[in-house]
């Protein structure tokens, strides 16, 4: 998702900027997008989830502010190591157009056997409660001198449970839980739908998982 994150930057426009209020924003010098982050705290640290947000802008994304009016600015380089979009510099600006309300997972949080998905509009129940509409990933990293680390412990399944709310807002995925992993979240493209029939926005979240509930 980054490379070379730039700064990150909390949505407190007490709602201007959409449905994300207190949610974390990170763009990145060398994708030249943004990303989106919500945190947890588990046993006294920060962990969560992150969405792709924006893709892509004209040059890397580094600094960040919200306007009065609730519009993200964003100040950007491409010098040194070179960015996706070409352009040198730029500054851009992010502005949501306060009607439209994109189908999109809201927020990921873990619980004692999985994780709960929030969603900005209800889900379609029919569709949601299938497991097979879902896949999990995990996967550790090796820490050691060298530079990077290749996915390790590396597993694929669906899972073994889903509980759908009655107000049709969120879901619930029994999943094996195991700490020092990402958990990466894949929602069925083409057939995930909103109970008004949207299409998903986004359909992927990853989630760091470094310690569990107690």
């Amino acid at each position: 998702m980054a490379n070379s994150p730039g700064e990150p930057i909390f949505d407190y426009t007490g709602g201007k900027f959409g449905p994300f209020e207190g949610q974390m924003f990170i763009g990145d010098q060398s994708r030249s997008n943004i990303m989106r982050v919500s945190l947890q705290k588990v046993a006294g640290e920060y962990q969560g989830v992150i969405f792709d947000f924006i893709n892509r802008l004209q040059t890397g994304c580094i600094r960040h502010v919200f306007a009065g009016d609730g519009s993200l600015w964003v100040g950007q380089t491409g010098r040194g190591w070179g960015s996706a979009g070409g352009k040198e510099y730029g500054l851009q600006r992010v502005a949501w157009d306060g009607k439209t309300t994109p189908f999109s997972m809201h927020d990921v949080k873990l619980t004692k056997t999985g994780f709960t998905i929030t969603f900005t509009k209800p889900v379609d129940p029919t569709m949601a409660k299938e497991a097979t509409n879902y896949m999990v990933e995990r996967w550790g990293y090796a820490y050691h001198p060298r530079y990077g680390s290749g996915k390790t412990n590396h597993k694929k399944e669906a899972p073994t449970k889903v509980t759908v709310a009655k107000d049709g807002r969120s879901v619930h995925l029994e999943v094996p839980l195991e700490t020092e992993r990402v958990y990466k979240i894949i929602l069925k493209v083409g057939v995930y739908k909103a109970k008004d029939g949207t299409g998903t926005a986004n359909n992927t979240a990853w989630y760091t998982l470094n310690s569990l509930l107690e």
